[in-house]
């Protein structure tokens, strides 16, 4: 579940914005062990699949991994060009401008296809 609120600060999943133009997100990993090939659930997933920003905002994404789980990316490329590989039990902050409108996907290198989200810069 995502919430946004104004003025706020987030935890993991959870949205922060300020009127300012400046977005904070949080984001972890989701390790899910129900048997992938079994049910079919990808057992990697990002807690936010989905990340909305308004053109020209400042952008702020945390991204934490769980200790016992497995290294994770957090991707978004061009024209953002992220890229940061995070151990187990680290975290990673990236921040951008959102300058370019449009959907972009963000992923994990390790867990493609089933760890991705989209950050939607609308104009």
């Amino acid at each position: 579940m995502t919430m946004q609120s104004e003025n706020t600060t987030g935890t993991a999943g959870v949205t922060s914005t300020t009127a300012s133009g400046n977005k904070t997100f949080y984001i972890f990993s989701s390790e899910v062990d129900v048997g992938n090939f079994t049910v079919g659930i990808p057992n990697d997933v990002y807690s936010l699949p989905i990340m909305v920003v308004n053109k020209g905002d400042n952008v702020t994404v945390h991204f934490n991994v769980d200790k016992g789980g497995s290294p994770h990316t957090f991707i978004i490329d061009a024209p953002y060009n992220i890229n940061k590989d995070i151990k187990p039990g680290q975290n990673a902050t990236a921040t951008f401008t959102a300058d370019q409108p449009g959907i972009f996907w963000y992923y994990c290198k390790y867990h493609e296809p089933a760890m991705k989200g989209q950050l939607v810069v609308m104009p």
